[in-house]
């Protein structure tokens, strides 16, 4: 009796085992539609056509097929209904459609539907080996095995036509080559040339579908969809390719290609990573938060406590989907470490915490990889360089099959990446993607907002959004506010004392941190800017401890500056001569020229001097050789001033050069020198002092130019002594009259020179 039992037992076991349900998966891939069967192992099967569709079927085996969300992912485009019943599955196409197939693994199936090739193009692409699978254009036969058939085909000798007389089964077979002779040498000769070092194969990138479906019903499922056309072992290279054929070479070519060096031409795929480590949309759904996460937390756990591990990968990549970096990492602490994915999940769990990633992160170096690597290559970079080469389009493609919330998180920062590497138009596009969802923070985009205003040259539009930005005073405030300074600054335009205050507070708020410093530095130099020095340079006094070592002689020269720009004299003279904030071996060169053609307006050229003499560093300039001549001139040291000028021969040295020769009495050289200067009034000034008294007709002045008429008329027209003597004495008063006034005239016009 119990034998009986026990046998029924194993009957019924049995009919459970054979009746296994098998889920039938879907994925929209661009340019076709994937169908997966997950089956229990390779099973026989076959393809079957009918009028617009085909039919699979499974003789032998009565497994069941699970439809449910065949169509949650897909579109009715290709694939138009299917019909399962027990063995087999009826597909109806809804265009003049191709079916190919391949095993993936040792248990998938994998079904392709893409319209059909034109006639022409399926006779290079179809393979001769005879099947019937071929009558509808259903290729069965993966890439490698096509391709070794073709080759091997070429070797063959035409077919006989099976109707004619030398064609049928009774002639004569020995004029025919027989494949299996042919497969042998063939092996043979490749295994002699890959054991020589002569044959590697060549390797050409597969073809990556445009992306993952965005709604996916599971993380278990997106684990089981990963057909992306590379047959992948547990722990696949960073490569995905494909064989595309054997490659031979010399045996010398190995030497050659070590001498060029290979480092000199690297590979742009080297780095690339597989589709499916990365595709964060296949991840989740847009189911609720709690439905996705729970499920998969319930069975984190085995017999024992033990971890599953496909269980783990799944709850990792969801938390992922939903932005949570470190939520992912403590899951990822039940997978064993060293694994290239456990790596890359890692990475992307530092982006999505928005901290910088290691500089030898492997999703960094995938920004030539297409999409969606390149997304997150450009985020893992702490900048993104300028020469840094990348899909455009492809990065579009992948920031836009985002979920929203991960669209609203990286957007503006992806945006500011790409302005910063002067891609302002595709920073554009990923700001009006980002700008149709809604959810993001305003001052968020407002930041971005601005500086693609800035890269495009518009600053009013730049200043109204940090102003934006500013006014939010969400948690990237502080950043706009810096900025807004900084282009206040910049531009010469006066900071607000309010703005000033606000970026004191944010600074105390965020001491000791690096946003901290920058607010530091920032809150100094706007009380600069708003005008209040005495403010500024007691703030710079106090806090000066929080400043780095290397900020903090450029946070003094920047006030200094403001200073000479701004401030009144006494204010001005009393930090700048005090040797307090800056000395003037340590002044920058331009800096240093500001400050003494100040100090010389202010009637100090001794100390003027001080900042610009010819042993400080930086000095031997142009700007500072003029300040020293005009310094050598006020102190009468008109030869010095000469010296100062030396190799100088543009329009302001020769205005200096003229006051030298001036100052020594040679002023007809000074008066070549002005007009070479176009200084047209100091050379009227100088012919007067030269008395030529034609360089003073030829004056626009028109007192001068009467000045020199009437001097020229009395040099020119001697008195007649034989006149009588009243007309003698009437002509001298004459002349006497229109000179005095001519220089009447002449004083009431002309400034007296003052007395020294």
């Amino acid at each position: 009796m119990m034998r009986l039992f026990l046998a029924l037992c194993m009957l019924c076991l049995a009919g459970v085992a054979s009746a296994q349900t098998v889920v039938v998966r879907s994925g929209e891939h661009g340019t076709f539609t994937r169908l997966t069967l997950d089956l229990p192992s390779r099973a026989e099967w076959r393809l079957e056509p009918k009028p617009g569709g085909a039919r699979i079927v499974f003789p032998g085996s009565d497994v069941d097929f699970d439809i449910t969300r065949v169509f949650d992912r897909i579109n009715r485009n290709r694939l138009r209904a299917i019909a399962p019943e027990r063995g087999r599955l009826d597909l109806g196409f809804a265009c003049d459609c191709d079916l190919a197939a391949f095993w993936h693994g040792d248990s998938m199936l994998v079904f392709d539907i893409a319209k059909a090739v034109p006639s022409d193009q399926i006779e290079q692409t179809q393979s001769s080996v005879p099947s019937s699978n071929l009558d509808i254009g259903i290729r069965p036969l993966s890439t490698a095995t096509y391709r070794l058939s073709r080759a091997l085909e070429t070797r063959l000798p035409p077919r006989r036509d099976a109707d004619s007389s030398k064609g049928s089964r009774g002639s004569d077979d020995s004029t025919d080559l027989d494949i299996s002779v042919v497969r042998q040498q063939l092996v043979r000769q490749l295994g002699q040339a890959a054991s020589q070092g002569l044959l590697t194969p060549t390797r050409t990138p597969v073809a990556e579908p445009e992306r993952m479906p965005d709604s996916v019903a599971s993380a278990k499922d997106t684990q089981a969809l990963k057909t992306d056309m590379t047959v992948e072992p547990a722990y696949p290279p960073m490569k995905a390719y494909m064989p595309s054929g054997p490659r031979g070479q010399s045996r010398v070519e190995p030497e050659i290609r070590l001498i060029r060096n290979e480092r000199l031409f690297p590979d742009p795929m080297e780095n690339c990573v597989p589709v499916g480590w990365v595709d964060l949309p296949s991840w989740g759904s847009a189911a609720p938060f709690h439905h996705q996460i729970g499920p998969l937390n319930r069975q984190l756990l085995r017999e024992f406590d033990r971890p599953d591990g496909e269980t783990v990968l799944d709850l990792a990549r969801a938390y992922l989907y939903f932005g949570f970096g470190t939520e992912a990492n403590h899951v990822l602490d039940f997978r064993p470490e060293g694994s290239p994915e456990n790596e890359i999940l890692r990475e992307l769990a530092s982006i999505m915490n928005h901290a910088k990633t290691s500089p030898d992160a492997r999703i960094a170096m995938a920004a030539g990889c297409g999409e969606p690597a390149v997304l997150w290559a450009l985020l893992a970079m702490p900048i993104l360089p300028k020469e840094t080469v990348f899909d455009h389009k492809a990065l579009l493609r992948s920031f836009s099959a985002l979920p929203a919330h991960l669209r609203d998180t990286f957007g503006p920062e992806l945006a500011r990446r790409l302005i910063e590497a002067q891609h302002a138009q595709t920073a554009q596009s990923i700001l009006r993607t980002t700008e149709r969802t809604g959810g993001t923070d305003a001052s968020d985009l407002a930041l971005a907002r601005a500086d693609l205003a800035n890269a495009n040259g518009d600053h009013d539009t730049a200043l109204m959004e940090l102003n934006e930005a500013v006014a939010k005073n969400s948690d990237i405030a502080p950043q706009a506010l810096a900025q807004l300074i900084e282009k206040h600054i910049a531009n010469d335009i006066p900071v607000p004392f309010d703005k000033a205050e606000l970026a004191g507070a944010y600074a105390f708020e965020n001491r000791g941190t690096e946003l901290g410093r920058v607010m530091t530095r920032t809150y100094v130099l706007s009380l600069g800017a708003s005008g209040a020095f005495g403010k500024a340079v007691s703030e710079f006094y106090r806090l000066r401890p929080d400043f780095e070592t290397t900020g903090v002689a450029d946070i003094a020269a920047s006030l200094v500056q403001q200073m000479t720009r701004d401030a009144d004299d006494v204010t001005f003279l009393r930090h700048v001569l005090s040797d307090d904030l800056i000395k003037p071996d340590t002044a920058p060169a331009p800096l240093a020229v500001e400050i003494a053609t100040r100090l010389l307006e202010s009637g100090f050229p001794a100390q003027a001097k001080s900042f610009v003499a010819a042993g400080l560093p930086g000095r031997e300039v142009r700007m500072s050789q003029l300040v020293r001549a005009r310094i050598a001139l006020l102190q009468q040291r008109p030869r010095q001033a000469e010296v100062e000028l030396l190799g100088l021969d543009d329009t302001a040295a020769n205005v200096l050069r003229a006051e030298a020769k001036s100052q020594v009495g040679d002023h007809t050289a000074a008066q070549a020198l002005y007009i070479a200067g176009e200084q047209s009034e100091k050379a009227a000034e100088a012919a007067w002092l030269a008395q030529d008294l034609d360089a003073l007709g030829r004056s626009s002045d028109p007192v001068l130019r009467r000045t020199a008429e009437v001097l020229q008329a009395a040099s020119q027209k001697p008195l007649d002594a034989s006149l009588p003597s009243l007309e003698h004495y009437r002509g001298l008063l004459e002349s006497a009259s229109t000179l005095r006034t001519a220089m009447n005239t002449l004083l009431d016009t002309k400034q007296a020179p003052e007395n020294p």
